[in-house]
């Protein structure tokens, strides 16, 4: 077994400490899903994982908070068939814990989704290419901010507008014709500003304009309701998933059967 290393580094853009496993210094650390760089001599070892030895403890939460736990509630109203969400976006970093809720016969055959962060644009492609391929080059921008299981789409001289979901399931109501969901990140060539995503593009982009990379975080990925009672997500993982300050949460039900009805829960946190 090789030996690695716990790090911690102090991340500029931020203003904040970031946390690393790896077997090198790393210069750059992801946060939420995106990558920083890390300032140049702040990057200490904290534990280290060996064949022979184990120094490591056990972490609950990678961006430090004040540690102070918290429930807090959310409720969609879903008043349309089909998706309907809500964006929850906290004033502080908090570290998340776990999310738990109580299905009702009403929820029965619904779709609960989380994501993070949704839409964004993360830079550019910069060379163009044909419908077919699963590579592409693209910015330093994204390969910075990217990472493996991402989900993204890419989109020609256009912009989604802040409504739109994007969403596997549902697709894109009116989707403009240049919009490809390209789904998940598989691999990154850091050296050759390349990445390979799960879907074959399905139509030629000449690179001409720009054409942007536009990513989604997934927290939660599409649960399937299928008895009435108690859930919970979670409670099984060492540690918590931290959000940054002013970053948007958005929580995704889908309704299936047409009907009114109120989804509720209680998201557990540190802060």
């Amino acid at each position: 077994m090789k030996t690695v290393y716990y790090y911690r580094g102090w991340v500029d853009l931020l203003n904040q400490y970031a946390y690393a496993w790896d077997s090198e210094e790393p210069t750059h650390m992801v946060v939420s899903g995106l990558s920083y760089p890390v300032a140049s001599g702040s990057v200490v070892i904290q534990s280290t994982l060996s064949q022979n030895t184990v120094d490591a403890q056990i972490i609950e939460e990678i961006i430090p908070t004040g540690g102070r736990y918290r429930g807090d509630g959310f409720v969609v109203e879903v008043t349309q068939s089909g998706w309907n969400y809500i964006d929850k976006v906290w004033p502080h970093t908090i570290s998340i814990l776990s999310a738990e809720w109580m299905a009702g016969t009403q929820h029965q055959g619904d779709i609960l989704r989380v994501e993070v962060v949704p839409n964004t644009v993360i830079g550019a492609v910069t060379s163009g290419f044909t419908s077919g391929t699963q590579q592409f080059q693209v910015q330093q921008s994204v390969i910075d901010n990217t990472f493996v299981g991402a989900l993204l789409h890419i989109c020609d001289d256009y912009l989604p507008p802040s409504g739109y979901l994007g969403l596997p399931v549902s697709g894109y109501q009116g989707e403009h014709e240049s919009f490809n969901n390209v789904g998940y990140v598989t691999a990154i060539d850091l050296d050759n500003l390349l990445i390979t995503v799960q879907n074959p593009i399905t139509r030629d982009f000449n690179g001409a304009g720009p054409t942007y990379v536009i990513q989604t975080v997934e927290m939660v990925n599409n649960i399937f309701i299928e008895v009435a009672g108690p859930y919970a997500l979670g409670e099984s993982k060492i540690g918590g998933s931290n959000l940054p300050a002013g970053y948007k949460m958005r929580l995704l039900y889908y309704n299936a059967d047409g009907q009114n009805k109120r989804f509720s829960g209680t998201i557990e946190t540190l802060y």
